[in-house]
């Protein structure tokens, strides 16, 4: 199981602020002043921690999105790309809340997702 211990990611961001402090004294006010930005994440629950690790299946989905355009090379308007790129979008959602809902039933809260909205009725694309 991929668990984070937050006083442990805090403890390497101080000793990652030491070592800089030597070699690059200017970028230590930096990383100070936007330490509560880069430790956001520790305040999420553990079961999300493991998706927002890291942004690689963001950059990849961004590289896809660059991708897929490129190899059909010419559309015949603006519509049909934004149909390529947005089937493309939702078909990953669709994929994230599948995992989500795996999850969810793996660790026996097999209830109702009420979905990104979370309001009763509420559209879903």
């Amino acid at each position: 199981m991929f668990v984070i211990q937050p006083e442990q990611v805090r403890a390497h961001r101080q000793q990652g602020t030491e070592m800089l402090r030597k070699q690059f004294p200017g970028a230590v006010p930096v990383m100070e002043a936007a330490r509560d930005d880069v430790l956001a994440f520790l305040y999420f629950p553990q079961e999300h921690l493991r998706k927002i690790w890291s942004t690689n299946p963001l950059e990849r989905l961004n590289k896809e999105t660059i991708r897929r355009p490129n190899v059909v090379g010419i559309f015949p308007n603006d519509a049909a790309i934004v149909r390529l790129v947005g089937s493309q979008l939702l078909e990953q959602q669709e994929e994230w809340q599948l995992e989500r809902r795996r999850a969810l039933i793996l660790r026996g809260h097999d209830d109702q997702d009420p979905g990104p909205r979370g309001a009763a009725g509420a559209h879903r694309w």
